[in-house]
């Protein structure tokens, strides 16, 4: 990440296409408000309510029998993976094995309930549970699945998926209140995750209310500094503050050896990682590669705003970051103006798909539903210090970020592709 020279930088002058100035709020999409996650009277043991959930029948998960297990939610399927669903902060840190909020800093102190006999790590002497940390705001797709994916594969011995619609990172006139939600549908499709793994599949679903993240009304805030003022910082201004704070106050929480962001968010993830860097997070930031629908299309909760045939040519967005690095690697044209003017043309034109044909599967003949397009920047891929040329930068070192207004709803959707 950049040092003081490089954020300084940072917000300095480049080849970009920038026609939204700050403050003026994307069109939200219009449509009726989805039905809300109800809360069970229940509470939680150790303090903080779980959440009543009944998923679509997904074969024998049935609930722990005894003990701390079952007093925090604990299900168990025939494959030996564990699913745990709570909206208590306290509940969280019990499953896992962490030491109660305010009593101190000192790691994982407890037996967790995720764990039993010989498998369950000691207080004393033992090392502790590698925990991953997936946040989302809900509505899984597979580009969240292959979060938690990585976060397996790389070893977590338990992941926490966070789903809260975190209202911080929303600026005015946005789709807060009409954003997507299904958390019956999202633990349902982490329990299929989760048994296809077998033993090694221990998840913990942290769905929290906005009181219990935000108990003062969010008055304490984390700015990002420069590199959350340019780009989607300018389009949606205190979007990344919000992300840093709910981001900070979740790795406090669950207190992760990594959490995993997809690099659909490209900018997201060097703001977090700059944060966590500056904060001395102790937590490593992995950023796992974007998942695509067939067209190219980056996967996204808000695709759901688009109809069929609105997703079909949505995918001439990706077409044209592609049709850039065309242009760079195959004639050899370095000017960052020149590739932003070659992006933005194919991803406007009714004809992107026999200008840039994806593959073979994809021979519809389907306009360009891109409205607008709010910025195209060219940057450098670990800084996102704005670049007039590529000349003399390594592969791989340098990224086009694009945000594009879609379909009749106004979506929102965000894709990046790297020079290599």
């Amino acid at each position: 990440m950049a040092g003081a020279a490089g954020a300084s930088a940072v917000a300095g002058a480049g080849a970009r296409l920038a026609r939204v100035p700050a403050g003026v709020p994307v069109p939200a999409p219009a449509g009726p408000r989805p039905a809300r996650v109800v809360r069970a009277a229940a509470a939680a043991a150790g303090g903080g309510g779980d959440l009543s959930i009944s998923p679509p029948a997904r074969g024998a998960w049935v609930p722990a029998a005894e003990g701390p297990a079952a007093e925090c939610g604990v299900e168990r399927h025939p494959s030996g993976a564990l699913v745990a669903v709570t909206s208590g902060k306290d509940t969280l840190r019990r499953l896992l094995g962490l030491a109660p909020l305010g009593s101190g800093f000192g790691g994982r102190r407890e037996r967790s309930p995720l764990f039993s006999g010989a498998e369950a790590p000691v207080a004393e002497g033992a090392a502790a549970v590698r925990v991953g940390l997936v946040a989302t705001m809900g509505m899984l797709h597979e580009g969240h699945l292959d979060l938690v994916r990585a976060a397996l594969d790389a070893g977590a011995e338990v992941c926490v998926i966070t789903v809260f619609v975190n209202p911080t990172q929303f600026v005015a006139g946005e789709d807060l209140d009409v954003y997507p939600r299904d958390l019956a549908g999202d633990v349902a499709q982490l329990k299929d995750l989760a048994a296809s793994r077998g033993r090694e599949a221990r998840l913990v679903v942290y769905a929290p209310d906005v009181d219990e993240l935000y108990p003062s009304g969010a008055p304490l805030r984390i700015h990002p500094g420069p590199l959350g003022d340019v780009m989607e910082g300018v389009t949606r201004p205190g979007h990344f503050t919000g992300v840093c704070t709910v981001v900070a106050k979740l790795v406090l929480l669950v207190e992760p050896e990594a959490a995993y962001f997809g690099a659909k968010d490209y900018q997201q993830v060097c703001v977090v990682r700059s944060m966590a860097r500056d904060l001395f997070l102790p937590c490593s930031i992995v950023q796992v590669p974007t998942a695509r629908e067939p067209n190219g299309l980056a996967r996204s909760s808000r695709n759901l705003y688009l109809s069929d045939a609105e997703r079909d040519g949505a995918g001439a967005i990706h077409a044209g970051l592609r049709a850039a690095v065309r242009l760079w690697k195959h004639h050899g044209v370095l000017d960052a103006t020149a590739l932003v003017r070659e992006a933005e043309r194919v991803m406007l034109s009714p004809a992107w798909r026999q200008e840039f044909p994806l593959d073979a599967a994809n021979t519809r003949d389907t306009p360009s539903v891109v409205s607008r397009v709010d910025y195209l920047e060219v940057r450098a891929a670990d800084t996102l210090v704005p670049l007039d040329s590529l000349q003399g930068v390594p592969p791989s070192g340098a990224v086009m970020l694009a945000e594009a207004i879609v379909g009749a709803k106004g979506a929102r959707l965000l894709d990046n592709i790297l020079f290599e």
